[in-house]
């Protein structure tokens, strides 16, 4: 292969990893995905396209190769699964691109975005308009589990995820502020009701989200 084939192949990767990457941020917005995800899957297309390359059809620098990577590993678990299938998406295309098969990594990469785009196309209908919001609860005491938060939006189709707490030493109060997603506006006042109906809740309001 020569130097202008190499780089061909590379800079088709850093492409479609920038397609993946935006694929990922429509998809998955804010409070959705990983942090910082959509970065690295630009990134890592690329990086895998030039493994494939380096490697290209030495067995045992393959296998050399699989050791060394067995070492490195995400500091920062995964939970969304479907975060997951990005990451393979990116290294399946990163690898046929440094294989020059650039018809496959082309070609795969718009019947998985025509998938991806459908799903949450399905996703967003499903969740019937419901926009992101902000859960303000103020608790005494100050005790994180005091109220059952979670099953209560649970019961309601959506969920929630703590974004910032913070304690009134003086008032023997904790602030929770809880990041909500697929909450519909017509469950809003009975989310509230309910979790007033709690002794342990001094406070309960919920806004959109701030972007």
């Amino acid at each position: 292969m020569t130097l202008l084939d190499a780089t061909l192949h590379i800079l088709a990767a850093v492409a479609l990893g920038l397609a993946i990457s935006g694929l990922y941020r429509w998809a998955r917005p804010p409070g959705r995905g990983l942090p910082g995800l959509a970065s690295t899957l630009l990134l890592l297309t690329p990086l895998i396209a030039m493994v494939t390359l380096g490697v290209g059809s030495n067995i045992a620098t393959a296998f050399t190769l699989v050791g060394t990577l067995a070492i490195v590993r995400f500091r920062t678990s995964i939970r969304d699964p479907q975060d997951t299938a990005y990451v393979i998406f990116a290294v399946a295309v990163g690898v046929a691109a440094g294989n020059g098969n650039l018809e496959i990594a082309g070609v795969g990469s718009v019947i998985m975005g025509t998938l991806v785009a459908g799903l949450t196309l399905v996703e967003r209908h499903a969740q019937g308009g419901a926009e992101r919001r902000e859960l303000v609860l103020v608790l005494t005491p100050p005790e994180l589990d005091a109220v059952p938060w979670r099953a209560l939006l649970t019961a309601r189709g959506a969920r929630g995820e703590v974004e910032a707490t913070s304690v009134d030493h003086k008032a023997q109060t904790l602030t929770l502020t809880v990041a909500v997603d697929g909450l519909k506006a017509a469950d809003v006042p009975r989310l509230v009701l309910a979790l007033l109906d709690h002794p342990e809740v001094r406070s309960a309001g919920c806004r959109p989200a701030r972007d």
